[in-house]
């Protein structure tokens, strides 16, 4: 079942994306003590959304297939997120990925090689689009340099794609092409 990859998802509806993303469960009840109780554990952020805001935005995930509902017999809900919604919630994430860069670099090149398959296309060109936008340089087609710490960063994407077995993590001390590289990331 898939969701509508146009659908302009708002601010409250990142949050609660986001938030069911990270194995949070929110549950429903029509119970309106139970439902702020609920609510009240996420107080932190989520402050500027009331019961009308945040039902409207609930609704609008839903009919976007984004999130689904499971009733329980005593009239509780609970929303989990659809795989088009983990997709969706993961993109908002992996926008937010930046590397640190020291002050002082360890000349030790990080190098990303991937072999994934073509039913995990949807992972590899995240994975691929990621290294791009954090300006990993492309050695071949799937192999990327980079001259920082970055292998948490990229784990992120790894796991949340479970594509481990295809993706390899190398720190070198040399590569024969140094200052071509060493030239692409200003550092000679």
């Amino acid at each position: 079942m898939k969701g509508d990859k146009n659908f302009r998802l708002g601010k409250n509806q990142q949050k609660i994306l986001l938030t069911l993303l990270t194995g949070v469960n929110l549950g429903f009840t029509r119970s309106p003590g139970m439902y702020y109780r609920i609510l009240g554990d996420f107080k932190k952020g989520w402050s500027d959304i009331n019961k009308g805001t945040f039902e409207r935005a609930i609704d609008g995930l839903k009919k976007s297939k984004l999130i689904s509902f499971t009733q329980y017999e005593d009239g509780n809900y609970q929303a989990t997120l659809t795989e088009f919604g983990k997709n969706r919630a993961a993109e908002f994430e992996f926008k937010k990925i930046k590397i640190k860069k020291p002050k002082k670099w360890d000349k030790k090149w990080r190098i990303v090689i991937f072999d994934i398959p073509e039913k995990n296309r949807r992972a590899r060109d995240a994975l691929r689009a990621l290294l791009k936008r954090l300006e990993f340089m492309e050695l071949q087609k799937s192999v990327f340099i980079y001259p920082y710490e970055c292998e948490k960063n990229i784990g992120f994407l790894v796991n949340f794609f479970n594509i481990h077995k295809h993706v390899r993590f190398i720190k070198a001390e040399y590569i024969d092409n140094a200052k071509d590289v060493k030239n692409n990331f200003g550092l000679n």
